[in-house]
């Protein structure tokens, strides 16, 4: 598995000191990452969060103060290490440290604080695929089922047809197709039954995380007559 970190810039409005973090980067499973910003100026003091939630002080990663003295939270897990440039150092990245990473920081003189982030570590989505639990051509009014592969944390899979958005991958059928253009939890599987002619075409699927839009290879699905299916 893949991982990315979404990284942003900031200024803290005011003030000379400047916040800035570099630009997306990737690494593996069980690799080790760092979550790196580099500060020009003073501040009073820098806190790390794990999916920031509340306004439990303690409820945190690490923090460091403007003397350098640096103090653990709830959050901490004993992989996480406070960097002497105060990037924060994840050490064997794991599956469940798909989360959003913050960066609070506020200046020495007490009036300005800015909370950067998030940085997020989540899946890349990769080796897509789509397949048919029978082979094409198909016999109108029979039953097709397609089911899409992805490695990878998906949020969101939609289904096309001919380059156009299938919809019942929206929940926008029309009466017709309710009962007969079904998406299975997670929208992993399509099942079209009564199967007519018009359903022949090139169907595809896209999944999406807030990383990255895989899209399957096209499939084409073939609807025939009894009497029109090609024998060999």
């Amino acid at each position: 598995f893949l991982y990315s970190a979404f990284v942003l810039n900031g200024m803290l409005s005011g003030s000379s000191t400047q916040i800035t973090v570099p630009s997306p980067m990737i690494v593996k499973v069980e690799d080790d990452v760092t979550l790196p910003v580099r500060i020009t100026g003073s501040f009073s003091f820098l806190k790390w969060y794990r999916e920031l939630q509340g306004t439990d002080v303690n409820d945190m990663i690490a923090a460091i103060d403007a003397a350098g003295i640096v103090g653990l939270g709830t959050q901490y897990t004993g992989q996480e290490e406070l960097l002497g440039n105060n990037s924060l150092l994840i050490q064997n990245v794991l599956t469940n440290y798909t989360s959003s990473y913050t960066v609070e920081i506020q200046t020495s003189d007490f009036r300005n604080n800015i909370e950067l982030g998030p940085y997020y570590l989540g899946e890349l989505l990769q080796n897509t695929t789509i397949s048919f639990n029978n082979s094409s051509p198909i016999k109108e009014n029979g039953t097709v089922v397609m089911t899409y592969c992805v490695t990878g944390t998906v949020d969101k899979i939609l289904w096309y047809k001919d380059n156009e958005l299938l919809h019942a991958s929206v929940n926008n059928r029309s009466i017709s197709d309710i009962d007969r253009i079904q998406l299975s939890s997670g929208n992993k599987t399509l099942t079209i039954s009564n199967v007519s002619r018009t359903d022949s075409g090139i169907y595809q699927c896209v999944a999406h995380n807030p990383i990255r839009i895989s899209s399957s290879d096209e499939i084409t699905l073939k609807v025939f007559y009894g009497s029109d299916i090609p024998t060999v």
